[in-house]
Formats: C-alpha cells, structure tokens, sequence
C-alpha cells in the first residue's frame, strides 16, 4: 500500500475519531415571534426580563423608542415558560417554529473536509515532484497557497462542527415588538387585491316631501387594498318607490367613498376566521339626483361604521356593517340615516 493511501486512511481514522467522539446530534430549532404591543414600554421590559431570566447568549438587540428587536438564544427546556409569558408582553402576531437535522449537515460537513483532506495529500505529492527552477518555484508558491486555503476551511468545519455540538439543547429566538400605532414606514401594512360587490339598504332618518325617500337601496364595487383594511367604493342607490310625480326629491344617489375599518384590541383584533368584530368610517361624497336636473348637486358625506366578518380567509371575505350616514348640508335633518350593507370581496 503506497504512502498516499495510507495517509487517506490515516486521517478518515483520526477525523472520525474526534467527531464521533463528540455528543450526537439532533435538531437545530429556530423560533420567530411578533409581538404587538399596547403599553410598549412594559412590553420592552417583559422581553428583558425574560432575556435577563432565560437568555443563554443575546446574539443581536435593537432597542428603538417604538420597537424593540432581540436575537438571543434559550435552552429547549424552557420554550414553553418564555412563550406563556410572551403573551403577556402584548399581542402574539407571529409564533413560528421550525426544527432542522442537524446529522444531515454534520454529514456533510464530515466528508467535505475527508476530500479536502485528500485534496492536500495530492498537491504535496505533486510538490515532491517539482524540481528547483524558477518556474516550478512559482508553482510550488501557488500550490501550497491552495494548501493554506484548505486548511483554513477544515479548522472552518470544525468550527461548525462544534458549534453544532453545542447548540443541540439550545433555540435560536428571534423577537420582535411594535407599538401598535406604529405607522409610515414601520407599519405592518399588507396590501392585497380584493375587489367585491356589496348591496346595501338606506334609511332616511327624517324623509321629507320634495327633497328625501324614507328608504333608497342599491349596489357597489367595493375595492379592498390592504388587510388592516382599507378599501375604495363606488355604489348607486335608488328610491325604493318611487315617485315619478315629484320631480325635486332626490331619487337616486351616487356615492364614492374612502374608508377604513379598526379591530378591538380584545375580541381577536381581526385574526379569526369567523366573527371578527371592527368599527371604522367612510369619508367621501355623493351625487344627489333629481327628476328636475337643476336640483341636481354634489354632498360630502362621512360614515361611521360598527360591523361583524361573518368569514374571513386569506382569498374571501364576506362581511355586513351598520353605518350612519351624516351629509354636510343644511338639510342634514331630513337626509341623513342608518346604512346597512353586506358585501363580499375575493383575491382577484
């Protein structure tokens, strides 16, 4: 058996020796957590207290008047006890949890550095058979060069290895805190596309002879663009009976709104799939019309709502509302009302 071979067998003995040696490896698990925040400085000084009682090693923490992010990591056995009291520090938006093999890695970390190994026993044969001229001398430089790299990335392996060893019985905890009215460029906002449709019926507090219906009803295009949510309608609505004889009570309107709609901090804050609880408003205006045009004329309007989701998932959303209607007009008294709408909206 020639000298190379001997020294292959020599060094896959010693490495195998010394990783086997070493305790055996399970899984690397890594956990990331949101969390909203109400009161956020009581909430930055739960997540202390939890890094001052359970932290093995704080890997990165940046503090910010508003927000709070911390790396650190924690002994498996006490996931459970940090995560009963992350609930405490504010609402839990995001608690993921994933676990990798770690003997897979190791594996191959194990083998990569046997070739490397072999690779630097080839490259000292061929410098053995290098002669003194100024050309070989070059190539001799170059080749233990690569010699010094290769090292360099086993002592790197084992580095990893150990790292590896020692991180069995540990999690990698990422937590990161927001005050809940956060808002620009740290807002959480998740834009979407959902268009829908919505029918509505309204009441007229205070009909009155020649200017309202007592009860008008009608469809809209209602467009969704963020989750929080936010959306955009366009809706007609007309006179339920109407009265062709009186030419200057307005028997149809047209509305077009901007609105937003807020959960409760404490009925889910929109995160349930059924029965989701919110309130919000609608500001924008409409075009009252009239069988005589020249009673024809723009109103601004703004709508404060109380609504229920009756079903909410990442694609659909079928929801219906309560709103007040308020007109900026003199004859706010005889035009103003209850709304009632359902609408559906879909991922488009």
């Amino acid at each position: 058996m020639d000298m190379k071979k001997i020294f292959f067998l020599l060094s896959i003995c010693l490495l195998n020796g010394y990783l086997f040696a070493q305790e055996s490896y399970g899984f690397s698990t890594r956990k990331i957590v949101e969390i909203t925040a109400v009161d956020i400085d009581k909430s930055k000084q739960m997540i202390n207290d939890i890094i001052t009682q359970f932290g093995k090693s704080v890997l990165i923490k940046n503090e910010e008047p508003r927000s709070m992010y911390v790396k650190l990591t924690i002994e498996n056995s006490n996931l459970n006890k940090v995560d009963e009291l992350l609930k405490h520090a504010g609402y839990v938006v995001k608690n993921n949890q994933n676990s990798e093999n770690e003997e897979q890695a190791v594996s191959k970390i194990i083998f990569d550095t046997l070739n490397m190994r072999e690779q630097i026993s080839d490259i000292r044969n061929a410098i053995k058979l290098l002669d003194t001229s100024k050309q070989d001398a070059q190539q001799k430089g170059l080749l233990l060069n690569n010699i010094i790299n290769l090292e360099k990335q086993i002592r790197e392996s084992r580095n990893k290895i150990e790292l590896y060893k020692n991180s069995v019985h540990l999690t990698v905890v990422e937590i990161t805190l927001h005050d809940e009215t956060m808002i620009g460029d740290n807002a959480r906002v998740n834009y979407v596309n959902m268009p829908g449709i919505e029918y509505g019926l309204f009441f007229t507090e205070n009909p009155k002879a020649g200017l309202t219906a007592s009860q008008y009803q009608g469809f809209a295009m209602k467009y969704l663009f963020t989750r929080g949510k936010s959306y955009a309608n366009i809706a007609a609505y007309k006179d339920v009976s109407p009265n062709t004889k009186d030419s200057s009570y307005y028997n149809s309107m047209f509305f077009i709104d901007f609105g937003q709609d807020f959960y409760p901090r404490h009925f889910g804050r929109g995160k349930r799939k059924f029965l989701n609880l919110y309130s919000g408003y609608q500001i924008g205006g409409f075009y009252a019309n009239a069988y005589d045009i020249s009673r024809n004329r723009f109103i601004i309007d703004m709508k404060l709502d109380i609504g229920l989701e009756l079903i909410k998932t990442k694609y659909i959303l079928l929801d219906t509302k309560v709103n007040y209607m308020i007109p900026f007009v003199t004859e706010m008294q005889n035009m103003r009302g209850l709304m009632f709408n359902t609408s559906f909206n879909f991922v488009f």
